[in-house]
């Protein structure tokens, strides 16, 4: 862009110089002001430019250290929900092996204790406190 800018000057330079004998005063004048004119404009458009590859520049940063909270937060609740579905499915297969165990045991005429129970309701009570914990943050 700045190349190009450097060789249209220096174009109508060579111009105004070759028709300088044949051109009259006023022509060159107005190839004068014309040049000058053309480079007045490239460097505003330049500026602009610049000026929006700044503002486009900075606003990318404004979003960087959100995308990297985002993803951080992400990869903590994903680690999150791992552990819980490890937790889950060892409670499923405790809950698996107390049925096992309670259909064996009721031909025998032997229940499940109690504090089986109660064990595996407090386990799925807590899983349950955790994921609601986790939930309101995603």
């Amino acid at each position: 862009m700045k190349a190009m800018r450097l060789a249209r000057v220096w174009g109508s330079l060579v111009l105004a110089s070759c028709l300088a004998g044949c051109a009259t005063e006023v022509d060159l004048r107005g190839v004068h002001e014309n040049t000058t004119a053309l480079v007045r404009q490239q460097s505003e458009r330049h500026l602009s430019v610049d000026a929006r590859m700044q503002q486009l520049h900075d606003r990318l940063g404004q979003f960087a250290p959100a995308h990297a909270e985002t993803k951080r937060r992400v990869t903590q609740l994903t680690t999150a929900v791992d552990g819980i579905r490890v937790q889950l499915q060892r409670l499923q297969a405790d809950v698996q092996e107390t049925l096992r165990r309670a259909q064996r045991s009721a031909g025998k005429g032997e229940d499940v204790s109690a504090a089986q129970w109660e064990e595996l309701q407090r386990r799925l009570n807590d899983l349950e406190q955790q994921l609601h914990a986790i939930s309101p943050a995603m």
